[in-house]
């Protein structure tokens, strides 16, 4: 980002949960080739800082986000064009990889690459004004930054090839009951439920979340026995934790636990 220009990621610290807001509401916080670099960047200094337990990501203005910025790519040439999609799919997996818990505060609008970056997210949840699709094929293109992945593990194949075949947006109540988001507010409520979400996952044992986190995406996508044998790795781990020694203590004596997440 050139020295002087308007950021178009806002960064605000919340105790322990940092917002990651994509702040371009003139493109509903379209995702630019600036926007993507800057995203990135904060998310990297979040799960580098120990401090951080959980992120959040929203956008601005009554949109989370509707994708690649089109208006963009209309005057770009083809590498350029394959360059921003790499690089949004490189943001998407940064955020699927993430060692921390990353929450996706979903407000209004949630459209191809913006609703791959909600998939990426541990919990996503959705307004009741919500509006959510990869409409990819319906402009000659397919969602490629992870929709066809992503989606398939959050909802399953048959509910994948309906709404990436069709292209078509669905709404967040229908998003609720084919479970690609897990919780519905209503719209004036929902940073307050997200918010307090966030507050109760960063109040527990940060070890213990974020191994919980590993044997979780690392086990689910492997056989029982090696999800179990990498849940017994993460058991070791937490065990030995003084973490686990202060929950104990807390537990005996009846108090609330102070983890510093070592």
């Amino acid at each position: 980002m050139s020295t002087g220009a308007r950021a178009e990621v806002a960064v605000e610290r919340r105790g322990d949960v940092v917002w990651l807001r994509i702040d371009r509401p003139e493109r509903r916080n379209a995702l630019g080739p600036g926007t993507v670099a800057e995203l990135r960047r904060a998310l990297a200094d979040c799960v580098d800082d120990p401090s951080v337990r959980v992120v959040v990501l929203a956008g601005t203005e009554g949109a989370f986000c509707v994708g690649a910025d089109l208006h963009a790519r209309r005057s770009m040439q083809t590498h350029e064009k394959v360059a921003h999609s790499r690089a949004i799919a490189a943001l998407v997996l940064a955020v699927a990889d993430a060692e921390i818990p990353v929450i996706a505060c979903i407000d209004g609008y949630a459209l191809g690459g913006g609703l791959e970056l909600a998939l990426a997210c541990d919990l996503r949840i959705a307004s009741d004004r919500a509006s959510l699709g990869l409409p990819e094929t319906t402009i000659g293109g397919f969602p490629g930054a992870g929709g066809t992945q992503l989606l398939t593990r959050v909802a399953g194949r048959a509910v994948a090839k309906e709404l990436i075949f069709t292209g078509r947006r669905f709404e967040a109540g229908e998003a609720l009951r084919l479970g690609v988001v897990n919780r519905v507010a209503a719209a004036a409520e929902l940073e307050q439920v997200v918010a307090d979400l966030a507050a109760q996952i960063a109040a527990n044992a940060p070890l213990g979340v974020r191994w919980a986190k590993r044997a979780i995406d690392r086990g689910g996508d492997a056989g029982l026995a090696a999800g179990l044998a990498i849940e017994a790795a993460a058991a070791v781990a937490v065990l030995a934790s003084d973490d686990y020694r202060e929950g104990l203590a807390a537990f005996a004596e009846r108090r609330a636990p102070h983890f510093t997440g070592r």
